[in-house]
């Protein structure tokens, strides 16, 4: 016999709902989890609303198209593995978010174009990935890739570092300008200096480009957004929700490194649009993680957020042994909200 232990959360008119399943057998489990499948409590999550002079903005690490080609997560059925399979689990949940700006993650730079044409057929602009070494043939290389509806944003900027993508829109109802950066961190789970210093470097860019127009940092508008690869306690939700990061900071996946020998800090006042853990990522693990955040600064409003996962599309996941799987095509769950200007 196992003891097993399943733990969701999930929000819910502003309180959050702690869900634990403990029994004897795994047996037991497998009937409860059908259990939830067959009386769902909560809807699959649908689009978000759209909001008069607002942005929606969504993050999603789609997993790249090479996954079909490497042998991890052995829990995957060759079917389900498929590029030609996930496409269009990809186009069914990319397109049901409802966002005028989309921040991806693992896209592959040699077959974007083609892995994501039903986005321009939808009316979507994008911000294609990129990296120096695809430039000397690595075209499988994935990296972080936007989307953008151009009936809504402008795109004024853009640059590139190692492990985001930053660009500057105006919003064409209003005219402000909303700066993204959307990142994909060091996946490494002990090297949190490495997750500081990627996105300190991309918070110094966006400074850099708002002192060159003139945009003052106390009334930005930014979105930092992406996989961060760590958790609320880790070092980029710490170094965003806390203003900076002191050099006593000690990172609770690695306690013994070093971070940042001196105090860092930046300018801006970030809030994660989800205050409350919601799970995110979730593979062969039997707990869902959250390592996927959107963070706005204080001149942005959330209006309203998307659930990434249900309690039921858990408990069919679980089924399944994880995701990517039958009905998901990733081992990420979109993270989705609906901004207005303050």
């Amino acid at each position: 016999k196992a003891t097993v232990s399943v733990l969701y959360w999930m929000q819910e008119h502003e309180k959050m709902l702690k869900i634990t399943a403990m029994t004897a057998s795994a047996a037991a489990v497998v009937c409860m989890l059908k259990r939830m499948v067959m009386n769902p409590f909560e809807p699959a999550p649908g689009p978000l609303p759209p909001i008069p002079g607002g942005v929606n903005v969504a993050s999603f690490n789609v997993l790249c198209r090479g996954f079909e080609r490497r042998s991890y997560a052995a829990y995957v059925k060759e079917e389900y593995r498929a590029w030609v399979y996930r496409k269009e689990l990809l186009k069914k949940v990319m397109l049901g978010l409802g966002c005028d700006l989309l921040a991806i993650q693992e896209a592959e730079i040699g077959t974007f174009e083609e892995d994501f044409d039903f986005m321009e057929k939808e009316g979507y602009k994008h911000i294609k990935p990129y990296d120096k070494e695809a430039d000397k043939g690595r075209v499988r290389l994935a990296k972080p890739a936007v989307f953008y509806d151009p009936k809504k944003l402008t795109l004024l900027w853009h640059n590139y570092r190692s492990r985001a993508v930053l660009c500057a829109f105006r919003h064409e109802d209003t005219g402000k300008t909303i700066y993204l950066v959307n990142c994909h961190l060091e996946g490494h789970p002990l090297k949190a200096s490495a997750r500081f210093t990627q996105l300190k470097s991309a918070l110094k860019f966006v400074q850099n480009h708002q002192k060159q127009t003139g945009i003052r940092h106390d009334e930005a508008h930014v979105i930092v957004c992406g996989d961060f690869n760590s958790d609320q306690g880790g070092s980029a939700c710490t170094t965003l929700r806390e203003g900076g990061l002191s050099a006593s900071y000690k990172d609770n996946w690695n306690p013994d490194e070093v971070i940042t020998p001196t105090d860092y800090s930046h300018p801006f006042k970030f809030r994660e649009v989800h205050p409350k853990q919601v799970p995110t990522f979730l593979s062969s693990r039997p707990i869902p993680t959250s390592i996927d955040f959107i963070y706005v600064t204080h001149t942005l409003g959330v209006e309203a957020t998307r659930t990434p996962l249900t309690a039921s599309q858990l408990a069919s996941a679980l089924l399944e042994g994880g995701a990517p799987n039958s009905w998901h095509p990733s081992d990420h769950f979109p993270v989705a909200a609906s901004l207005s200007f303050i």
